[in-house]
């Protein structure tokens, strides 16, 4: 049913509907165990369409995850394997990021988040506002336009991510929902319109772009093995 990537010694273990995405104890380099059902697919012809409902069941082996994990839909912005040609971002999903990472789509925080992104059309003239956003004048003013006007919109997920729960992700024109275990956490109007793939991934990488221009990214050790846990996964309408 999806596309297994394994890379850096992730590992996926695919049974019946349950599948395990692991990565062992690693001291250097990259490492990323993922499903997709987008792979080797031009984004144009992406699966996933409005409207259409994911729900599914997860969780973390720990709380102590290095690196990001997630599940949800994208348009993978830098590429997959087969294609890498990059462009900007889209993606209705729930992301965990763990320190160093300072992401601006959940506003430099760390832990598991419900979160939404979607620079499209003429939001794209955007991206070259955001090279004078660390100017000390502009920033606090900017910044908070700048992330809304971009569709970046998210919430903490307040359940232990450590034992199982029920995700669901509603993505309808002009809205999108975020559910756990039958709850509403996020309501919002960002509802990216182009095709989108769905992933679920946990790696080692950190990525830090914060608004007052400090950029840097790379890998952390995995000082034990960890792993998200994913069953009955799910697409209706």
């Amino acid at each position: 049913m999806f596309n297994i990537q394994s890379i850096g010694g992730g590992l996926v273990d695919a049974r019946a509907n349950e599948y395990q995405l692991q990565l062992p104890v690693i001291q250097h380099g990259y490492a990323n165990a993922q499903i997709d059902d987008y792979a080797g697919t031009r984004r144009s012809h992406y699966p996933h369409r409005q409207p259409i409902v994911l729900s599914l069941q997860a969780k973390f082996s720990s709380g102590d995850i290095v690196g990001t994990a997630g599940f949800g839909f994208w348009n993978a912005p830098y590429g997959d394997p087969t294609h890498r040609f990059p462009t900007f971002p889209k993606a209705v999903w729930f992301f965990y990021a763990a320190s160093p990472n300072h992401l601006p789509f959940l506003h430099g925080q760390t832990g598991w988040f419900a979160a939404t992104i979607d620079v499209s059309g003429w939001q794209t003239l955007l991206a070259p506002i955001a090279l004078f956003n660390w100017l000390p004048k502009i920033q606090p003013h900017l910044w908070p336009r700048l992330t809304r006007l971009l569709g970046i919109r998210m919430a903490r997920v307040p359940a232990d991510a450590t034992t199982w729960h029920y995700y669901q992700l509603k993505w309808v024109p002009r809205q999108t929902t975020f559910s756990v275990d039958g709850r509403l956490l996020l309501a919002t109007e960002v509802s990216p319109k182009s095709p989108l793939g769905f992933v679920a991934w946990i790696d080692n990488q950190y990525l830090i772009a914060t608004p007052k221009g400090r950029f840097g990214a790379g890998t952390v050790a995995t000082e034990f093995p960890q792993a998200l846990h994913l069953r009955d996964v799910l697409f209706h309408s």
